[in-house]
């Protein structure tokens, strides 16, 4: 969902009871996947600031648990966002 000039995502929470947390990864364009959380979120949502008016942004989270090293689960669908100067009315330069 854009909100203003930034991308807020939610997902649905893992039901894995040794969840540690999820990582966001964005790829613009067509470009290749990069890992946008340093560390894994607790949470099931991300605010992504970096996006630019115009950009088509995809994202993706994969889940990861408490071992050492820790399982990562495969990627969740991803996700389409084309980000628009009003994203009220959807008005892309």
């Amino acid at each position: 969902v854009q909100e203003g000039p930034a991308v807020r995502l939610f997902w649905d929470p893992g039901p894995e009871r040794d969840l540690r947390g999820y990582r966001v990864e964005r790829a613009v364009g067509d470009g290749g996947w990069a890992t946008i959380t340093p560390d894994p979120v607790s949470d099931p949502l991300f605010r992504d600031p970096d996006v630019r008016v115009g950009q088509r942004v995809r994202y993706r989270v994969l889940a990861e648990d408490g071992a050492e090293p820790p399982n990562v689960s495969e990627p969740s669908e991803e996700v389409v966002v084309v980000v628009a100067a009003d994203p009220v009315s959807g008005t892309i330069p």
